[in-house]
């Protein structure tokens, strides 16, 4: 019995018996064979010949693994341990390597966060100018410091804006305190004031 393994990986391919010389009699070797018997199946690994010897060797083939500098994915395609610099854990957003393991940049997240809800506020405010037909907020303010059939409801609009920044303002520097939790955006919208209230 013959047993054949991969030219380039040397792993364990299948059992051959060869076949028949009908000139000379006997059997035709196979390439990239040997007769010595390879080692019995075992998960996570393959069984490699080198030189005339059975080894195991780890197959993480397939396995999607994560660079611990840029978090990029790429699946494995060659035998052996999990290269240096890449892991099988799987991180989420605000993830750094600490060496060992993946973990939260807390201010890495904090910043997002922080940015997330100052985009939604702008957001909140824009919309409200839009329902007085102006693009945004900041349209609305142009018409506040001189003389126009629109300074007063403009104003109006500037003062409330205002008064809603000052609320955000309260919240972060609770959140900095360490007073409260970093909260979500709407909790921080549900606490802005309302226009015209």
């Amino acid at each position: 019995m013959f047993y054949i393994y991969d030219k380039q990986t040397k792993e364990f391919l299948r059992e051959d018996k060869g076949q028949s010389d009908p000139i000379k009699g006997g059997v035709f070797t196979p390439p990239n064979c040997t007769t010595v018997k390879p080692l019995a199946k075992k998960d996570g690994f393959v069984c490699v010949v080198n030189e005339s010897e059975w080894a195991y060797i780890e197959d993480n083939r397939g396995i999607t693994v994560y660079d611990i500098n840029t978090k990029l994915d790429s699946r494995v395609s060659y035998l052996g341990t999990i290269k240096e610099g890449f892991t099988k854990l799987v991180p989420s957003e605000f993830d750094v390597w600490n060496g060992t393991a993946w973990e939260i940049d807390l201010v890495a997240q904090a910043t997002a966060q922080a940015k997330s809800i100052n985009n939604a506020i702008q957001n909140h405010l824009d919309t409200k100018a839009q329902e007085f037909r102006y693009d945004n907020m900041m349209s609305a303010r142009s018409y506040t410091g001189y003389t126009n059939a629109f300074q007063a409801e403009a104003q109006a609009l500037a003062t409330w804006a205002s008064e809603c920044w000052v609320v955000a303002g309260e919240i972060e520097a609770d959140v900095e305190a360490g007073t409260r939790e970093m909260p979500t955006v709407d909790e921080v919208l549900a606490e802005l004031p309302v226009y015209g209230a």
